[in-house]
């Protein structure tokens, strides 16, 4: 019975340990986007739609990489203020608002210029490799340098994961040339008996 019980008390302890370690790992304003769908997403970045637009024509960076920036560093709260001192739509600390020419983080248009202008600069600095582009944004340039890539941060890893799952699902074109790779592996019979295979395998590629 004693047995039984530790069983019961270490599995349960394990699951707060757990649920602890990811909340940490999570900033607490990106909870709600994480697991929201890319319409939810889009509903929310409406409203920043011309900064956004004007930032990343300016500065030459995907529209859909800053709408996921922002939906993980703050899940679309203006106001958002981490326990770090990151602030504003895409977080940015004092320091970095300061490289940027930031008078206020918590204005839209300045936050998203000046995070959108990073992003641009890590893209060119880790040559468009974007989980350090990501990381680097998280932790800083000289970590990912340090570690020649993503650092061995819980928290780090988790946003390159998270922000990079919400930028495929708002790129629906990743999502095709996934699908059509997977297809290319789909191995059948030549002629009709591979072609209906291959249908029964990957429906969505005969969508007219």
């Amino acid at each position: 019975m004693n047995e039984l019980f530790d069983k019961v008390f270490i599995y349960g302890f394990t699951l707060l340990l757990t649920s602890v370690l990811l909340a940490v790992a999570t900033p607490a304003y990106a909870t709600g986007c994480i697991t929201a769908s890319a319409s939810t997403i889009l509903n929310k970045s409406k409203r920043y739609q011309k900064p956004i637009a004007s930032a990343a024509k300016r500065y030459k960076v995907d529209p859909n990489l800053i709408r996921s920036v922002i939906a993980i560093e703050s899940c679309y709260n203006r106001k958002a203020v981490s326990h770090a001192g990151a602030q504003g739509l895409m977080q940015l600390m004092p320091d970095t608002a300061d490289r940027f020419g930031v008078k206020d983080s918590f204005n839209p248009s300045q936050n998203i210029h000046a995070g959108t202008r990073y992003l641009r600069f890590l893209q060119q600095r880790y040559k468009g490799d974007l989980a350090k582009v990501l990381a680097a944004y998280n932790a800083g340039e000289g970590r990912v340098d340090h570690y020649k890539g993503v650092p061995p941060y819980k928290e780090t890893r988790h946003y390159v994961k998270n922000v990079t799952a919400v930028y495929h699902k708002l790129r629906p074109s990743l999502a095709v040339v996934n699908s059509s790779q997977k297809a290319n592996k789909v191995r059948g019979k030549p002629g009709r008996q591979g072609m209906l295979a291959l249908k029964a395998r990957a429906p969505h590629l005969f969508k007219r």
